[in-house]
């Protein structure tokens, strides 16, 4: 199943398949049941509880369904602001800016090399066929491309990804989160955090067979090191 769209201007590239199936109903049920649990919080809390499971909910739906590496970016961008209502709602106020600080500097440090990763791909395409710039999964995967600097942006999105995933050794920002928001809220974080292996499986193994064969063994010996320590 897959959606094409164009929104202000910006192409809209949507789809469900074998993969993506699997997360969206999770996402939606983990949403439905944090919303059931509203009601046993004070009632100046329950409206910021109910905007940031939604819009949790939202963002989350939105890279899950992504084909377009600038849409699940953007998506993935938007999850801070539920992360950050979530913080200041519900955190302990002697907590609350040592958590966001913490939060924003590893996901956004995250973002921003993923952007790179992201932008390098679209130059790689460019280069190989002028003028034509795409941030498509599929027209990446399959189109001609420059493939000469694939190991290193296979390293920067990884490495963005590897935030995102709170994996071994970039994993300080998640026990912020577990500490500071409610705890239903810190379902839907743990959802966010499997962004990051799905994004590994839709855009990694198919856009960048190269990279993963470079640092295969490299990826193991963190995800070994995580489970240990992380």
């Amino acid at each position: 199943f897959v959606e094409h769209h164009r929104l202000a201007g910006l192409a809209l590239h949507l789809g469900v398949d074998g993969t993506s199936v699997l997360f969206l109903p999770v996402v939606a049920l983990l949403a439905l049941l944090t919303v059931t649990q509203a009601s046993s919080l004070p009632p100046d809390r329950q409206k910021a509880a109910l905007a940031a499971v939604l819009a949790f909910e939202w963002s989350l739906l939105g890279t899950f369904a992504s084909l377009n590496l600038l849409q699940f970016w953007l998506f993935g961008l938007a999850e801070l602001v539920p992360i950050a209502v979530a913080i200041h709602a519900f955190a302990e106020p002697s907590e609350r800016r040592t958590a966001l600080a913490r939060v924003l500097t590893f996901r956004i440090l995250g973002d921003a090399l993923l952007l790179l990763a992201m932008v390098l791909l679209a130059w790689e395409m460019a280069t190989a066929t002028p003028g034509n710039w795409s941030f498509d999964v599929h027209r990446l995967a399959e189109g001609a491309r420059n493939h000469g600097w694939d190991a290193r942006i296979g390293v920067v999105l990884f490495y963005g990804l590897a935030m995102r995933m709170a994996l071994f050794p970039f994993h300080a920002w998640l026990p912020a989160v577990a500490a500071s928001a409610w705890l239903p809220i810190n379902l839907m974080v743990m959802a966010s955090v499997k962004v990051g292996a799905y994004a590994l499986l839709r855009f990694v193994l198919p856009v960048l067979p190269i990279a993963v064969d470079a640092w295969a063994n490299w990826v193991v010996a963190l995800g070994l090191a995580g489970m240990v320590y992380g």
